[in-house]
Formats: C-alpha cells, sequence, structure tokens
C-alpha cells in the first residue's frame, strides 16, 4: 500500500492524533472525535483503493457487520461516513494490544490465562453467529485486550451471514489468513459456517498454549495444503506439561470435518476447562473493568442529616441507595426488570449540603449544658435506587425478560391452527414476527389487537401484550390482560408469571408471589416461575433484611437458569438477567464486592443473547450508573464520568431500541443527578413519567433532583410524590420517601416553629402509611424512629430505632437516631457508644465524627472532642470547622 500519512489532518468530525497500525487494505489511526469529546479508533480506507468497488464493499461489509453486533466483547462502531475522498469507520479505541503481540512477547501462556482470554472471544462468537454473522479471520491479531485484560474482537471484513449468497472476494486471492483457516475456507467452499471460526479458535488456542502454530510450511499456499492433507502437530509436542484430556480438546477443535468440531464457541471453552478442571464457572471477569475489581468492597453511602429542630441536634437521614437498575437494586434495592420498584431513602452519594443562611453557629457552654442547635446541613439527595431499567425496576427487567424468553419458546412449540381459524393464525403468525424485531413493539400491540378483535378470548395474544405492557412499565394494563389470559386458558404459565411481575411492580407483594407459585406450580420444568419468585423474594428480603428469603430467591435463580439450559436464546438471556439481578441485591444485602463482578457478567450476557431487548441494555446502565456512584462517593470522579458514561451510553441503546420505553430516561435521570446536572435529571425524569405515569422510580428520581435544586424545591418534590401514591397505591417505598423529604423539609424551617412541628408530624404519619404496606420494611421503621425524636418523643424514638436494628443491625442511621435520641435526653455517655457504632458502620460520614465530637465535648473531653471535629472535617462537614474556630483551632 502506497504511505498514506494523515496525521495532524482533519477528516469530517475527527482530528488525527497518531497512528496505530496498517494492514493490506486500512490504516487504523487514533484520532479525536470533535462531536462527543472523544478517542477513537478510526480506520482509513486509501485513496487507491477507494475507486476499487470491491474494497469499499468489503470495508463497508465491515462496519455493517460489527455495527449490527452489540456485545461487550466486540468492538463497537461509531461512526461510517466518507469525507475528502476517504472512506473511514470511527470505532472505540482499545488501550492496549493485540493478542498476537502477546504471545510474540511471552512465547506461550498459562492454561489458566488462556481459557480466560478465549472464553470472551468465545462469548462473542456464539453471539454473532446468533445473529448469523460468521467472522471467517478470526486471529490473535483480530483480537485486542485493554489494560485490565478485556478481550474485542475486532475487524469483520470477512464476515457474512449464514443464509448463503456469495461472500466478498478478491480476484487472484485467498479470503482469509493461511494459518488460522479451515480447511473448508482454504478450499474455497460456498458451506462456510460457525464450524470455521471454531476451527480459528482451536488454532488460536493451539498458539496460545505453545506458540507455535499446529501445522509446518514454508509458504502461504502449503499452509493450506497442509491442513488439508495433514493431521496437527499435537500440542504436546512442544508443551509436554498441558494435560492429555486438553489436547484432545484442541485436535477436535481442529477436527478437518466440520460436524466433528465442537457445535459452538462456548462448547469449545466448556471442554478446555473440565479437561483442565478449571469448573464451570466463568473465569473472566463480569464486564469491561471499568468498575472497582472484584473483592474490593464499595464504600457505605449515606446522605448528610438535616437540619435539626429547635433545641435538638439534627441527624441525617438513613443510606439510600445507589441506583441499580432492571435488576441492579441501589442501596434500596431497586425494581427488577422494568418494574421501578423503589426503596428509597433519602439518597446516598450526597456532599453535606451548606446550612441554611443565618443558622446560628455554636457558642461555648458551660460544662453539663446543651448548646444551642447547630444548624444542620439541608438534606443532600442521593439518587432512590433505581429501578431495575433505569427506572424499571430489577423486576420489570429480570421478570419481564424471563417472561419474554419463557413466553416466545411456549409459542414457538404451539401448533400452527390449534382449532383456530385460518384468519386468527395469519393474524398471530404476523404479530409474533413484529414482535420479534427490534423497534416493533408498537406495531405488535397493534397487530395482537387485532387478533382479539378477532378472537376476544386469545390467551396467546393476551399474554403477549401483558409482556409488552410490562416490559414498558405499564403495570395495571400488564395485570388486566395477563388476567384475562388467565381466564381464558388458566395453563397459559407465562401469563402468570407475567401477572406477578406486574404485582410486584405495585407493590403488591403477597400477590406477586402468590402468581409466581401458581406459575411454578403450573410447569416445574419452566425456568419462567423460578425467574419471577428470585426477583420477587430477593427485593423483599432486602427491604425485610430478611437473610433466609434472599437465600430462596439465590436457589430459584440457580433453577432458573439451570432449566433455561439448551432453550432458546431469549430464555436463557431471561435467566442470566434475573440471576444478575438476584446477585445485585445479594450484594446490597452482604456488601459482597464478589457479586458485583458476577452480576455484570450475568448482565452482559443476556445482552449477548439478545441485544435486541431494550430492558438488558436498561439493566446494564443502572448496573454502570450505581457504579458511577459508588466512585464518586470515594472521591474518584474520572472513574466516575468513565463509568456513568458506559451508563449513558446503555439508555441510549434502550431508547434507540424501543423509544417509547420512559424507563430509560428515567436512568439518564438518575445519571445527570449522580453529575449533579440536577436541572438536566429534573427534565429526564419529566419524560419518563411523561411516556409512563406508572413509572415510580422516576418520580422519585425526580423528587431527588428537585431537593437537589438551590434551593431545594420542597414542595415539587412532595408533589411528584402524592402524585406517583396515586398510581402505585401500595408501594411502600414512595410513602417512605415522603416521609424523609417531609423531614428535610421541616429540619428546613424555621426551629421550633408550628409549621416545622407540623412536618414533622407528616413525616411520622407518611412512614406509618409505609408500614401499613409492609410492617418489616426497614427504611420506613428507621425513619419514624427519627420523626418520634424529632417530635421529642424519645422514649418511643427509642423502642422503634431498636426494633429496626432487631432486624437489621448493621444500619448507621438507626445507630445515628438513637445517638441523636440520647445527646437530646442528656444521656451523653449512651449517646457516645451509638455513634461509634456509627463511624464503624459508616466511617466516611463526616456527620457521624460531628456529632460524636458535641458528644465528647458534654462529657469534658475537649481534646478529644477537636480530633472528631478534624476528622469530621476531612470527611466533609462544614459544621466541624466551626466548632474548631470556637475552640480556638
Amino acid at each position: 500500500m502506497p504511505e498514506l500519512n494523515l496525521i495532524g489532518r482533519t477528516i469530517g468530525r475527527f482530528e488525527i492524533l497518531s497512528e496505530l497500525g496498517r494492514g493490506g487494505m486500512a490504516v487504523v489511526y487514533k484520532a479525536r472525535q470533535t462531536s462527543p469529546n472523544r478517542i477513537v479508533a478510526l480506520k482509513v480506507l486509501p485513496p487507491e483503493l477507494s475507486l476499487d468497488r470491491t474494497y469499499i464493499a468489503r470495508f463497508r461489509q465491515e462496519a455493517d457487520s460489527a455495527a449490527a453486533l452489540e456485545h461487550p466483547n466486540i468492538v463497537p462502531i461509531y461512526v461510517v461516513d466518507e469525507a475528502e475522498g476517504l472512506h473511514y469507520i470511527a470505532m472505540k479505541f482499545i488501550d492496549g494490544r493485540t493478542l498476537k503481540e502477546i504471545i510474540h512477547e511471552r512465547g506461550s501462556l498459562p492454561l489458566d490465562e488462556t481459557i480466560r482470554l478465549v472464553e470472551q472471544v468465545a462469548s462473542a462468537l456464539d453471539y454473532a453467529h446468533s445473529r448469523g454473522v460468521i467472522h471467517r479471520d478470526i486471529k490473535p491479531s483480530n483480537m485486542m485486550l485493554d489494560r485490565n485484560g478485556w478481550v474485542y474482537l475486532t475487524d469483520f471484513g470477512l464476515a457474512r451471514g449464514t443464509g448463503g449468497g456469495g461472500g466478498l472476494t478478491i480476484a487472484g486471492t485467498v479470503m482469509g489468513t493461511p494459518e488460522y483457516m479451515s480447511p473448508e475456507q482454504a478450499q474455497g467452499l460456498p458451506n462456510v459456517g460457525p464450524p470455521t471460526d471454531i476451527y480459528a479458535l482451536g488454532v488460536v488456542v493451539y498458539e496460545m498454549l505453545t506458540g507455535r502454530m499446529p501445522f509446518k510450511a514454508d509458504t502461504p499456499m502449503a499452509m493450506l495444503v497442509a491442513r488439508l492433507q495433514h493431521a496437527p502437530i499435537p500440542p504436546r509436542d512442544f508443551r509436554s506439561d498441558l494435560p492429555l484430556p486438553v489436547e484432545d480438546v484442541i485436535m477436535r477443535a481442529l477436527a478437518r470435518k466440520p460436524e466433528a468440531r465442537y457445535q459452538s464457541a462456548g462448547e469449545l471453552v466448556a471442554a478446555l476447562k473440565q479437561a483442565a478442571g478449571f469448573g464451570t464457572g466463568p473465569m473472566h471477569s463480569a464486564s469491561p473493568p471499568v468498575s472497582p475489581p472484584a473483592g474490593t468492597p464499595l464504600p457505605y453511602v449515606r446522605t448528610v442529616p438535616p437540619s435539626p429542630p429547635a433545641g435538638t441536634t439534627a441527624p441525617r437521614p438513613p443510606e439510600s441507595p445507589v441506583s441499580p437498575v432492571y435488576g441492579l437494586p441501589t442501596q434500596q434495592a431497586s425494581p427488577p426488570s422494568g418494574a421501578p420498584t423503589m426503596h428509597a431513602t433519602s439518597p446516598s452519594y450526597g456532599t453535606p449540603a451548606q446550612p441554611p443562611a443565618g443558622a446560628p453557629t455554636m457558642q461555648a457552654m458551660p460544662p453539663g449544658t446543651l448548646p444551642p442547635q447547630p444548624a444542620a446541613p439541608s438534606v443532600p439527595q442521593a439518587p432512590a435506587k433505581p429501578k431495575k431499567s433505569g427506572g424499571m425496576g430489577l423486576i420489570v427487567g429480570g421478570i419481564a425478560a424471563v417472561v419474554l424468553l419463557a413466553l416466545v419458546a411456549l409459542f414457538a412449540l404451539r401448533p400452527a391452527t390449534d382449532g383456530q381459524n385460518r384468519q386468527v393464525d395469519a393474524a398471530l403468525a404476523q404479530a409474533h414476527e413484529l414482535f420479534n424485531q427490534r423497534g416493533k413493539l408498537d406495531q405488535a400491540i397493534e397487530a395482537y389487537q387485532e387478533v382479539l378483535r378477532i378472537d376476544s378470548a386469545n390467551a396467546e395474544a393476551r399474554t403477549r401484550l401483558a409482556l409488552i405492557y410490562q416490559m414498558r412499565a405499564r403495570y395495571s394494563d400488564a395485570e388486566a390482560e395477563a388476567r384475562a389470559a388467565i381466564d381464558a386458558d388458566n395453563r397459559a404459565i407465562l401469563a402468570h408469571a407475567v401477572l406477578a411481575e406486574s404485582l410486584h411492580s405495585q407493590g403488591r407483594y403477597n400477590e406477586a408471589l402468590d402468581a409466581a407459585d401458581r406459575a411454578v406450580a403450573a410447569d416445574p420444568d419452566h425456568p419462567t416461575g423460578y425467574g419471577s419468585r428470585a426477583i420477587i423474594k430477593a427485593a423483599r428480603a432486602l427491604d425485610d433484611a430478611d437473610a433466609t428469603m434472599l437465600a430462596e430467591a439465590i436457589d430459584d435463580a440457580e433453577i432458573a437458569l439451570e432449566k433455561a439450559a439448551g432453550r432458546d436464546n431469549l430464555i436463557q438471556a431471561l435467566a442470566h438477567n434475573a440471576r444478575g439481578v438476584v446477585y445485585w441485591y445479594q450484594y446490597l444485602f452482604s456488601n459482597d464486592a464478589a457479586m458485583v463482578a458476577r452480576g455484570g457478567d450475568e448482565f452482559n450476557r443476556a445482552i449477548g443473547l439478545q441485544g435486541q431487548i431494550a430492558v438488558f441494555h436498561s439493566n446494564l446502565g443502572y448496573f454502570y450508573n450505581d457504579q458511577g456512584a459508588s466512585a464518586l462517593q470515594r472521591g474518584n470522579r474520572q472513574e466516575a464520568v468513565s463509568l456513568l458514561d458506559l451508563a449513558r451510553q446503555q439508555f441510549e441503546r434502550a431508547q434507540d431500541i424501543d423509544p417509547v420505553n420512559g424507563h430509560a430516561h428515567a436512568g439518564l435521570g438518575w445519571n445527570l443527578y449522580f453529575l449533579e446536572d440536577y436541572t438536566g435529571a429534573v427534565a429526564e425524569f419529566d419524560k419518563a413519567i411523561e411516556l409512563n405515569p406508572q413509572d415510580t422510580d422516576a418520580h422519585i428520581g425526580k423528587s431527588y433532583a428537585l431537593l437537589g435544586l438551590s434551593p431545594p424545591d420542597f414542595d415539587g418534590a412532595i408533589a411528584t410524590l402524592e402524585q406517583a401514591t396515586t398510581v402505585a397505591p401500595y408501594v411502600p417505598e414512595l410513602f417512605a420517601r415522603l416521609g424523609w423529604t417531609h423531614l428535610s423539609k421541616a429540619f428546613a424551617a424555621e426551629s421550633g416553629s408550628a409549621a416545622q412541628t407540623a412536618l414533622f408530624q407528616r413525616a411520622e404519619d407518611r412512614f406509618r402509611e409505609a408500614l401499613d404496606r409492609n410492617d418489616r420494611f426497614v427504611n420506613a421503621i428507621t425513619g419514624l424512629g427519627w420523626a418520634q425524636s424529632a417530635l421529642g418523643q424519645y422514649d418511643q424514638a427509642l423502642d422503634t430505632l431498636q426494633r429496626s436494628l432487631a432486624i437489621k443491625e448493621d444500619q448507621g442511621d438507626a445507630h445515628f437516631g438513637i445517638g441523636w435520641t440520647y445527646y437530646n435526653m442528656g444521656r451523653f455517655t449512651d449517646a457516645e457508644s451509638s455513634f461509634r457504632r456509627a463511624i464503624e458502620i459508616q466511617p466516611l460520614d463526616g456527620s457521624n465524627y460531628y456529632w460524636l465530637g458535641l458528644t465528647l465535648e458534654q462529657l469534658g473531653r475537649v481534646e478529644e472532642a477537636k480530633q472528631a471535629y478534624r476528622t469530621a472535617v476531612e470527611k466533609g462537614n462544614s459544621f466541624a470547622q466551626q466548632e474548631l474556630e470556637r475552640l480556638g483551632q
């Protein structure tokens, strides 16, 4: 290729920075895209090749093939365009090296590392094959590893579909790389399919483990002939420490006949694991390692205290969930797929707000007297745990997906006519076709409604309508259609599962669990009921701090995945999504960071299997949102911005797939909330609510964003939540969130005023309404204790807070509330003990140290108090600095 040097030039929206590499067909540059502002890899076809229609077609085919594939191990394509006579493809920039470079440098790789890397490539290949795409040029130089060991499959320039038709060829050349080509590809046979890629992957494994190639030859043509005439050299000839079963696996992958090889790349990897004795679990990281590595505990998140009433010190609202999505709960479990359930306590991840203007500062007081109330900061808003799908909870993402998979499989097996007239069959077939297409849900709804105009008792059409409504968080509509389907046919398993999900999304836990139990009883061998029940139980276990119920949810999730094995991709994807949701709840319950990695892996697997389903992308977006919020809490803004950008991309993909899905807007709202763009967050939450007034997660998110404004819009937040209670009157989180919002408004009111007292009373009432709906809802019990303490009902407050701790002892906010209550009762020794326990649980919260300092002063331990204030200042508490200045520090 003639020398092509574009460094320093600007092509379209891309400023060329440096060259990354060149091959026979194109040059790859590192470039900066001006809008949006990001670094990309720009693959440019040289001008002389732009005149050759064959090269242009192959270049465009690469872009089209890769752009149609959305998988975490396939390099994303951003832009395909032409400018100044140059054709180019802009794709994700991978800061790393090719696998070929690593093999060349190290000679060979350990067996476990080889399997870990190949497992990621296999996942990408099986996904591409499921979408009808054959890569045809699998080799180490087309596998990029970033600095964390995440593998990206690149270069789909030779890819073609499995449906036949001639692939692109260039006269006088063999398409592919001889060292890795399968025998059928070397012969130019027309029936090249998935086995060709599996053969090439076998060659890659061989090379990774031995540093050699399985055939000896001096020229490319001799290499092609060798694989047609000779058996591969056994890998143990080069590496005797390889287990014999591992050699057997490799030799089968290199079988001359396609039918003798493994049927999928995943099957090849599974056989390698078994032969090497590594078990069956995944060996690669769950998701691209922008999130904290597995095993690194995420910090405990909490909010700042509200301003205290006159004569009392202000506590801060309890910890609030991070934003989970579609299967990812936040610290207060967010709802599963599509069902934005929220457990919203006061959000965490907030920095302490500044005290209200004119707030009094604390003056020195004689020992043994209570100091005047210091103004407490206004309550910062942390994200309510977003529902699983960006607004939709884990349930919609988890359950709806599980239901969807089961639904498709069940209907696929249904006889063509089944006693119905041909008109109904034709209408159903058309509706099913639309249902399975990307972005065609509105047309599918119309088509199923047409079926019902012909046959109003058609259970299949009603079940599918129920599923679509549930995926879009239209819970009451989903419930109505599911019940109608069950009335038409009580054996409609999927209708029972959708009913369970819709009821859970509305906060009707007992009814939801009964419906899930009925789904399991109707067909114990089907994964749908287990997946739905797992998510319902996991969410309730988190609310109630019930370890036994969580264990039951984990069991159900495992059963769902086990029973999904061998079924179609949709059912498997739903099962992976459900298990991801349960893993995430498990993390929230136990703070076990390993669950984060596993959860991310399950969501990515669901996307790999069924990337056209919007809720899977929303769930992964919530997953990244939550990790970004955690990074902010740790003070790592750069990492947080990267994670939040990944989340945004997933929400935008969900919107692209289903523009009417408002839950993706809710996810974007949380995304902007974490970035402290409260005005933008309100706008996104409003869009979500406009598209779906039943999306309670969007209402909760909007309330947080309104409180984040300066000054906080308390009335707007309360009105938003009140509106949500009219569409979801059974959801305890809404009433608990109203209680905390009234408390926040009260702390901002004039201390000791009648208005403040009325707000405290209103908060108490709202917490009691939450407990009427779930008497074990820890967040509401703790909130009630705070309200009682603020009203001076100290004995009742202590009883209530102790009751909350009896359910879940490791609640920093409940211990803080007890300490605050003891402080206002003058029981300073007891207060000290409670504040120290709060510090043990939430060591990053400066408010704990601030109140400990106040308590130590009352005990006459001024030097210790000073140290507590210093620590509080280090943790971001602005009031502690005032105390140090008062004490002459």
